[in-house]
C-alpha cells in the first residue's frame, strides 16, 4: 500500500489539527471567536511544519550527514525548523492576541516572554520546542518504524540455506535495499524519486515510500540502475527512450514516465545507457 506524500500528509494534518484546536480552545487561542481561532491554528501548524520540511530539505544537501541515522537526522530538521518558528509563533501571538495573554505568571519563561527582545524569543523556542519536536518526530514515526524494522520474508516463503551455503553466497547490497520493499508490490524497480527524507519507489506492481535518501540507495542498488537527476533514479531494464527535447535530455521508461536528466549526470547516463535510442 502507497503511503501519501509528506507534503500531502503534512497538508491534511494542518488543516485536522487546526479543526480540533480551534473548537476545544486551548490557552494561546482562548478567547478568540471561531474563525479567528482557526485561522491562528492553521497559520501556527503549517508555518511550524513547513519550517521543519524546509529544514529537512536543506540538510538533505549536506553530505556529511547521509550516514547519520535517520532518527537523528529528523531530530536535527526539527531543532532547525523549531528555531526558525519561534519568531514566526512570537509574531503570530501579537497578531492574535488570546484572554490569557493578559494573566500574569510568576513563570520565568513568562517574565522573559514580558521582557520582550532576545528573551522573549528564547522563552517561546524553549515553550513550544517540546511540543514541536513530538508532533515533527510522530509525522514521521511509520516510516521510521518501517526503516527500523522492515518487512520481512514470511518463515514459511524463506529458503533453508545451510550455512556452507550462506558463507559462500552472502545477500549483497542490492537484495538488502530490496528487502525493504513489500512482498505484494514485487521487486521489479521502476524508479526512485527523492522527496526530502523519504524516496518514493516505484515497482511493476505498485509503490511505496522509505525513509531514507538517493545517494545511500543509489550505491546500495550497484549496476541495477543509474542516478540521472539529483531527484531521480531509474531501472536500466526499464529504460524505453533516452532522447533530447526542447528541455534538455529526458529518459522515458516503459510505463510512460518522462524522467530529466540533468546536466551534471548527462554524460554518466550516455556512458551507461547511451543515446538517441528506441527500445522496441
Amino acid at each position: 500500500m502507497f503511503i501519501m506524500s509528506l507534503r500531502r500528509q503534512v497538508v491534511y494534518l494542518t488543516l485536522c489539527l487546526a479543526l480540533l484546536f480551534a473548537i476545544l480552545e486551548p490557552q494561546s487561542s482562548r478567547g478568540l471567536v471561531f474563525g479567528w481561532a482557526l485561522g491562528f491554528w492553521l497559520a501556527h501548524i503549517g508555518c511550524g511544519l513547513l519550517l521543519a520540511m524546509v529544514a529537512a530539505h536543506g540538510l538533505t544537501r549536506c553530505s556529511a550527514l547521509n550516514t547519520w541515522p535517520a532518527w537523528l537526522q529528523l531530530l536535527l530538521a526539527g531543532l532547525f525548523g523549531s528555531l526558525a518558528f519561534a519568531p514566526v509563533a512570537l509574531g503570530l501571538g501579537a497578531m492574535f492576541p488570546s484572554t490569557s495573554d493578559t494573566m500574569m505568571s510568576d513563570d520565568w519563561l513568562d517574565v522573559w516572554e514580558l521582557a520582550g527582545g532576545w528573551q522573549a524569543l528564547v522563552a517561546e523556542w524553549l515553550q513550544l520546542l517540546p511540543s514541536y519536536l513530538c508532533a515533527w518526530m510522530l509525522i514521521n514515526a511509520v516510516p521510521l518504524v518501517q526503516m527500523a524494522a522492515p518487512n520481512l520474508v514470511p518463515a514459511q516463503a524463506q529458503p533453508v540455506l545451510d550455512s556452507d551455503t550462506r558463507a559462500v553466497n552472502p545477500p549483497d547490497a542490492s537484495t538488502a535495499w530490496l528487502n525493504q520493499l513489500p512482498i505484494a508490490i514485487g521487486r521489479s524497480l521502476l524508479r526512485i524519486e527523492a522527496d526530502l527524507h523519504y524516496l518514493k519507489v516505484f515497482t511493476e506492481n505498485g509503490r511505496v515510500m522509505l525513509l531514507g535518501n538517493l545517494s545511500a540507495a543509489t550505491e546500495q542498488l550497484g549496476e541495477l540502475g543509474v542516478r540521472v537527476h539529483r531527484s531521480h533514479w531509474v531501472a536500466i531494464d526499464q529504460v524505453k527512450r533516452v532522447h533530447h527535447t526542447s528541455k534538455g535530455w529526458c529518459c522515458e521508461l516503459r510505463d510512460g514516465s518522462k524522467i530529466p536528466v540533468s546536466r551534471r549526470r548527462v554524460r554518466e547516463v550516455h556512458d551507461r545507457l547511451g543515446r538517441d535510442f528506441v527500445v522496441n
